[in-house]
């Protein structure tokens, strides 16, 4: 009686280690799968991340993520994405698409590596709608932002730009602002072809405190600025370097283009690039402007109304055109 006591305790404590070890193993795989925590626990995707947040919290992301499905944020929450100098990829319809509350990514990088559809353009790896609003701070970003859209006349969603380096994934433009854009700093460039994309096209509200923005292509744009259902698209530059390659003997030499119903304040800031006024408008208050003759060139746009320019400050800087 003894001796089968003795074995079934030798068989018990055999199999208590057994389900103990197998319950260490599940618990050191389940961490290793972990792609970001909230507080202590973690978390095997984005998703399941931001799903976990309740009203205001930190995802910190473990490792690089390669992101293949759109995660929307649609209620009031604040969150902040701590990249912790990892880098979440985009593919296949991944991204991230917020119609409300506020997110704020911070410390790593942002990149696209989805293929360019031939109907619809590049793709999006944030587009921001509604009352959707989004901080970019300290964020190396490679891709394609969407602020809003002409199906979203009101409500059409906020980004602001505290410092990083941005860059488009492909042929396309760097951000599209429909709604409202600020930008603090960062390094803005556009490597691309000489088709006539650019880094910054916007509908309606942006204001532009400094940063360097930078353009490569021939054909180029750093700046367009446009109007759409009524809105005249508000532009404010109090600051940042915009430098485009333009030479005394080139055809083309507008990097700053203002449309019908743009209204646009030059306060500050040195833009190296002859701004082309056709149907918009220019008020220049401050700042510099450096450019072949005419370095600002009025005109009207498709037979429609003629563009405005008015000057109480700053400084232009024309040179000759050369023809060969």
């Amino acid at each position: 009686m003894k001796r089968c006591r003795r074995t079934f305790i030798r068989l018990l404590l055999i199999c208590m280690v057994i389900l103990g070890t197998l319950g260490v193993s599940r618990d050191v795989h389940a961490a290793s799968k972990a792609v970001a925590k909230v507080g202590n626990k973690k978390y095997a995707s984005l998703d399941k991340a931001f799903k976990a947040v309740k009203k205001k919290g930190t995802i910190k992301l473990l490792k690089n993520v390669t992101l293949k499905k759109n995660i929307y944020l649609d209620s009031k929450k604040t969150i902040t994405v701590n990249l912790n100098k990892h880098t979440i990829t985009t593919k296949k319809s991944g991204g991230f698409t917020i119609n409300k509350g506020k997110v704020t990514f911070k410390n790593g990088t942002l990149k696209d590596k989805q293929s360019a559809n031939a109907k619809y353009g590049v793709y999006n790896i944030i587009s921001i709608y509604k009352k959707g609003s989004v901080v970019l701070n300290n964020v190396n970003y490679y891709g394609h932002i969407q602020i809003g859209g002409y199906y979203y006349a009101k409500n059409n969603g906020s980004l602001r730009i505290k410092g990083g380096t941005f860059k488009p994934a492909g042929d396309s433009w760097l951000i599209s602002n429909f709604g409202k854009l600020v930008i603090d700093k960062g390094d803005f460039q556009f490597l691309g072809s000489d088709t006539h994309y650019g880094i910054l096209r916007t509908f309606k509200d942006c204001t532009i405190n400094g940063g360097n923005f930078k353009t490569y292509g021939q054909y180029s744009i750093l700046i367009d600025t446009n109007g759409f259902d009524g809105h005249r698209g508000k532009t404010t530059i109090n600051g940042g370097t915009f430098t485009y390659p333009w030479s005394r003997n080139r055809d083309w030499n507008y990097g700053v283009i203002l449309n019908e119903k743009s209204d646009t304040t030059l306060a500050g800031g040195t833009i190296q690039s002859s701004v082309q006024i056709v149907g918009g408008k220019l008020v220049m208050k401050g700042g510099s402007i450096t450019g072949v003759k005419s370095a600002v060139w009025v005109d009207d746009l498709y037979g429609g109304p003629k563009g405005s320019f008015s000057k109480t400050g700053g400084t232009i800087t024309e040179y000759e055109r050369i023809f060969n």
